[in-house]
């Protein structure tokens, strides 16, 4: 789902459409995640005000709370995520409705590691509130 400051939305951030006046904020890892969100959403098009790429998810959404642009985040994730709705806010009720798959693998011989088991169930917990 698409994350920015509440202030690109009182500038008027209201539809997806609205991106073409925005940076699209994308990870280098994941090219292909804005142009699906703007294929389902029917704006395949689209073309923003410009793009910024970086290497690390927590880089983007830093970037987006600094109000560099619009991020495209996991919506679980990102609605457990601590602030928010406060430092970042969904800008529109669009989803879409392609999902994806996402798979946490580890070694067979850190199958017993409390910290993959905490990261495991941090991910679960984040799912299951935002379900």
């Amino acid at each position: 789902m698409p994350v920015c400051t509440p202030a690109l939305v009182k500038a008027g951030l209201r539809t997806p459409a609205d991106l073409s006046r925005e940076v699209l904020i994308h990870v280098t890892t994941q090219p292909r995640a804005w142009p699906a969100w703007l294929k389902e959403a029917e704006l395949p098009h689209l073309a923003p005000r410009g793009h910024l790429w970086l290497d690390s998810v927590p880089a983007m959404l830093e970037a987006a709370e600094h109000g560099l642009g619009v991020a495209l985040a996991m919506a679980p994730l990102i609605r457990a995520r601590p602030g928010f709705g406060k430092k970042l806010v969904a800008p529109f009720a669009f989803e879409p409705t392609h999902s994806e798959t996402i798979y946490l693998v580890s070694r067979t011989e850190q199958a017993r590691d409390r910290r993959i088991a905490a990261v495991r169930r941090w991910i679960a917990d984040a799912v299951a509130r935002a379900s």
